[in-house]
């Protein structure tokens, strides 16, 4: 519940900021040189996953994949570490248990990382008007034709939206059983949940250097944390490498998963 209560706060931090943004805009006198075209102040612009000017959207996918593990995914060790799972053993099969906690897992993280886009969604949209993104305004916007699902956000933008929220919570619902996997191999609830957080703050830091050590070539987002929100701060996202991601950690999940069931637990 913390974990939730986190998010939501830092998506309605996000919303007020915006709507302040808009407003500002509103009170603008029009003949001045900071004009800009009505329709790119709209709230699927201003969504905290699209914009990329708001430090605390910025905050919230840093935070994303320690919102998803903190409730719930250091369970999974816990129960090995204290027996409980002897006592659980006598009652269900082994398979049911781990398969009832992984999907529990994958649940929490996806309502905590998603509920949040939403009600930073919903907020902005009782301020902003839903104008429909133009490819013209795509400078201001920031969303180009090489982003994923671009033809989404200025063809149909509600479905846009949906997109990445279904995207994100497949990703923070598998990032949160990976995690619960980790803990069946380290026992330490603080170094389950922040070892692997610290890992993919190790990735982002490379991805953003090795392209430019490449000799500047075009790059791609190899960071969970890039790859949860639709504006990118540095390269673009790819659906192949979104995919890879998903595979490694449902790899893991399946590797992690036949090592349990190999183990004699009573």
């Amino acid at each position: 519940m913390v974990a939730l209560l986190v998010g939501v706060a830092l998506a309605l931090t996000s919303a007020a900021l915006q709507i302040d943004r808009y407003l500002q805009y509103v009170a603008l006198d029009f003949s001045s040189e900071k004009y800009y075209p009505p329709h790119i102040y709209n709230c699927f612009g201003m969504w905290m996953s699209v914009e990329f000017i708001n430090p605390t959207s910025l905050l919230f996918y840093r935070m994303a994949p320690l919102l998803a593990a903190v409730p719930f995914s250091w369970s999974l060790g816990e129960d090995f570490r204290t027996g409980y799972i002897s006592q659980l053993r006598t009652r269900k099969p082994m398979p049911a248990y781990i398969i009832g906690k992984l999907t529990a897992c994958f649940l929490v993280g996806g309502i905590v990382v998603v509920f949040p886009q939403l009600v930073n969604f919903v907020a902005i949209a009782c301020f902003v008007p839903a104008y429909m993104p133009d490819i013209t305004d795509a400078m201001y916007l920031g969303i180009f034709d090489d982003n994923l699902f671009s033809g989404l956000f200025y063809g149909s933008p509600v479905l846009y939206v949906l997109s990445y929220c279904a995207l994100d919570f497949i990703l923070a619902g598998l990032w949160s059983g990976f995690v619960a996997c980790v803990s069946y191999f380290v026992r330490n609830r603080v170094l389950t949940i922040a070892a692997p957080y610290l890992a993919l703050a190790i990735i982002q830091v490379v991805n953003e250097r090795i392209f430019i050590l490449l000799g500047g070539i075009k790059g791609i987002q190899l960071s969970l944390f890039e790859n949860l929100r639709a504006a990118t701060s540095m390269y673009v996202q790819s659906m192949d490498v979104i995919v890879a991601e998903s595979m490694v950690l449902l790899l893991f999940v399946a590797l992690s998963v036949w090592a349990i069931l190999k183990r004699d637990c009573l």
